[in-house]
């Protein structure tokens, strides 16, 4: 069963000219036995941004074999705005911070490769379009690599969406889906992502121009309208969705809609395949809404339910 929660906290960039680097590329030589890929972030002031930090073998052929790894993390260079936070033992590695770098080790079982999860906060005085580098450097069978990612204070927003919606059709019949944000902030976001996706029996079948169909991630439909504070806004026309011929007469099945702003799609974009084709019919847009759907608090699942047949 899939969902998530209807209100999410995210991180629009509001700056107009501040840019949100792309993934910071390995910084490992061809000597290297191993390189090391870290993600960039989006903070805010009084919150958190959260990215991957990973390392993996140049040669595959034979791979290289880390054992005992350390890695150290120097914030330094975003200490004016934002801390990097300590990771928590639940990673498997054992961390230590002084003088704003923090120093982790790790014990690998052979042919494991070594990933983190890590959190910089921005501090209460950080302003939107200040950025800094954070600065990584791996040592493993006596090779240290180094690579840096960029950390980015963004504007915080507020995207809600509709608790739960139910739509029905016969199997093998198409089905309009809607979708509506909330902009819940006191900021305007300029522009929006939506991602859809579940059960495999249900698969998107429209044509718009800025929606494509993703293998493994779903629909996205990415929108160039502002979307004002406090207001509501819906899909000028209901995404179409196909029910498979072979769905079961009766069965539940259960989809998804997630709402980003672009800013932060950019940064989670890189892990989602990118192989579908836009549309080639007109745009998606969206418009304001001014009715009564009730926003946040609960996850959002929303049903697709095939109709019984008739006897």
């Amino acid at each position: 069963m899939l969902s998530h929660f209807a209100r999410r906290w995210l991180a629009g960039l509001g700056v107009v000219g501040a840019l949100v680097a792309a993934s910071a590329a390995p910084a490992s030589a061809a000597a290297d036995p191993f390189e090391v890929i870290a993600q960039d972030m989006l903070a805010t002031a009084d919150s958190f941004g959260f990215a991957y930090i990973s390392a993996q073998p140049t040669d595959w052929e034979h791979p290289h074999q880390f054992g005992r790894t350390t890695l150290d993390m120097d914030y330094s260079g975003i200490s004016a705005f934002a801390v990097l936070v300590q990771p928590g033992e639940g990673w498997g590695w054992a961390c230590e911070t002084s003088d704003k770098v923090v120093h982790c080790e790790t014990e690998l079982a052979e042919s494991d490769t070594p990933w983190l999860g890590i959190q910089a906060a921005g501090l209460p005085t950080a302003t939107p379009g200040q950025s800094g580098q954070l600065k990584f450097a791996m040592t493993s069978g006596g090779h240290t690599v180094r690579t840096t990612s960029t950390v980015t204070i963004a504007e915080r927003v507020d995207l809600q969406t509709a608790s739960e919606v139910t739509v029905s059709g016969a199997p093998g019949s198409l089905v309009g889906t809607p979708a509506t944000v909330r902009n819940g902030g006191e900021a305007t976001i300029r522009g929006a992502v939506l991602v859809m996706g579940g059960d495999y029996l249900f698969q998107y079948a429209g044509n718009f121009s800025n929606c494509q169909l993703i293998d493994t991630a779903g629909t996205r439909c990415t929108f160039d309208e502002e979307l004002e504070p406090g207001k509501s806004y819906r899909l000028s026309a209901a995404l179409p969705f196909q029910l498979h011929k072979d769905a079961r007469t009766g069965a539940n099945l259960l989809s998804t809609s997630r709402w980003w702003t672009k800013d932060d799609w950019e940064l989670v974009s890189r892990d989602f395949p990118q192989d579908g084709e836009p549309g080639t019919g007109t745009r998606l847009r969206l418009v304001e809404d001014s009715g009564s759907a009730r926003w946040g608090g609960r996850p959002i699942r929303t049903r697709r339910t095939t109709s019984p047949r008739s006897r």
